[in-house]
């Protein structure tokens, strides 16, 4: 019997050993972190095990598979809590991360919208706001104060417009503009381009400009600067004055004292006793009769002007050069591209202009503008003044510089537009309000020429 219980026990052992084995590979293929304990590797052999102590082996097993079942979900409940309070640490320290990461971009957001917000503007003025010329003018003064400087930022003007503007190359316009007609300072709109479908603006009207404001030759200009464009922006189209000074050659005949610019009056002319009519302005465009009505149109303050002579008088004209081909020597008349001055004399001063008064492209010869002709030698292409100096250019800024010899040159003429240079330099007129003069400049620009008939 002892014997049995001897064999009964070793084999026991063996298998012990065996589940051990097989228990501690099962508990790491599950994840669990046991290593085989005594009692339950016991528990498994017991039941091949014979009856008595079979039961005594059984009971000591279940006792110690509860007990190994308990500590096991012990454990289990122990790691599993573990790693929930592991994981729910790492979620809030996660989201109070997170927390602070929002606030602190919140906050970062936050103040660079504040700066945004609390940076200064770009330009003087608005096209909601716009400044006065004023306003304009005290900017300049304080910023722009030497010859050729200009505001620290660009500006939006607004202003009336005292004289209409003249058209440059590429169809930039210039003109000059106060708040009030009566104001003593204004500003000179200069080379701005066309928003839209503007056109150039007429005397009276009021308009929008923006661009920098520049000090040049003691006044100051709206103009370009970079790669800021200057810009007429608005218009607003104004009333203007519709007149017709007392004549020697005819009555004439107003329907309207005044009109909205670009609107259109009609009037009629009559022809005193032994006086011949020759042509009709209005300013400076030349009016033909429909029926005996003569209907021109509103462009700032308008004049009815007549151009007439003498019944049985011999009338002699200035014609207009058309091209190279009609460039010959004789007495000329330097007129702005406008047609609205002549150049009056070969020297570099302002308001040396005479008005000429053109009509069908010929200004009729009488004292006034015999006066003011230039001698013109063709062959040598040079412009000799009534004070005997001929045209010259030295130097390099924009001047007139009479030469006491004859000095050749660069003389081109295109239906009626006539470039002349010396070296690099082209004359023509400048218009704005207190620098009215003809003279060499380095921009583009030109005149027309008019030369006394036979």
């Amino acid at each position: 019997m002892k014997n049995k219980t001897l064999i009964g026990l070793l084999a026991a052992s063996a298998l012990l050993l065996s589940g051990c084995n097989g228990g501690g590979e099962e508990s790491h293929a599950t994840g669990l972190s046991t290593s085989g304990d005594p009692e339950s590797s016991e528990t498994s052999t017991s039941s091949e095990t014979s009856s008595g102590e079979a039961t005594s082996s059984a009971e000591d097993s279940s006792s110690a598979e509860e007990s190994s079942s308990a500590e096991e979900s012990s454990s289990a409940e122990e790691s599993s809590s573990a790693e929930e309070s592991s994981s729910a640490e790492e979620s809030s320290s996660a989201e109070e991360s997170s927390s602070e990461e929002e606030s602190s971009s919140a906050e970062e957001s936050s103040s660079e919208e504040s700066s945004t917000s609390e940076a200064p503007a770009t330009n003087y003025g608005s096209e909601e706001a716009p400044l006065t010329v004023a306003e304009a003018l005290a900017i300049g003064k304080e910023e722009a104060t030497t010859h050729q400087s200009y505001s620290k930022q660009a500006v939006w003007v607004k202003g009336k417009v005292i004289a209409n503007a003249t058209t440059g190359n590429g169809g930039k316009v210039t003109f000059d503009i106060k708040d009030d007609l009566d104001d003593t300072e204004g500003l000179n709109a200069y080379n701005l381009v066309l928003d839209g479908d503007l056109i150039a603006p007429y005397q009276n009207d009021e308009v929008k400009i923006f661009g920098f404001l520049e000090l040049f030759s003691n006044k100051y200009e709206v103009t370009s600067k970079g790669d800021t464009t200057a810009t007429l922006k608005a218009r607003t189209v104004g009333t203007s004055s519709i007149t017709a000074p007392e004549n020697e050659y005819a009555d004439i005949t107003l329907n309207a004292t005044s009109g909205l610019n670009g609107s259109q009056f009609t009037f009629t002319v009559a022809a005193k006793t032994g006086k011949v009519v020759d042509s009709v302005l209005a300013n400076t465009d030349t009016i033909e009769p429909v029926e005996g009505v003569y209907t021109a149109t509103i462009k700032g303050n308008t004049e009815v002007t007549i151009v007439g002579h003498n019944e049985g008088e011999t009338v002699k004209y200035y014609e207009k050069v058309m091209s190279n081909d009609d460039f010959t020597s004789g007495k000329y008349l330097i007129v702005n591209s406008d047609g609205t001055v002549a150049m009056k004399d070969c020297i570099d001063q302002t308001m040396l202009r005479v008005a000429v008064t053109i009509a069908d492209n010929k200004i009729v010869s009488n004292e006034d503008m015999d006066a003011v002709a230039f001698t013109v030698d063709a062959t040598a292409k040079s412009f000799q003044g009534p004070n005997g100096k001929y045209l010259a250019h030295t130097g390099s800024s924009n001047s007139l510089n009479p030469s006491d010899t004859a000095k050749t040159l660069n003389v081109t003429i295109t239906n009626g537009s006539v470039v002349i240079k010396d070296g690099s330099y082209t004359l023509r007129y400048n218009g704005a309000s207190g620098q009215e003069r003809f003279r060499f400049f380095s921009t583009a620009g030109s005149v027309q020429l008019y030369k006394l008939g036979e």
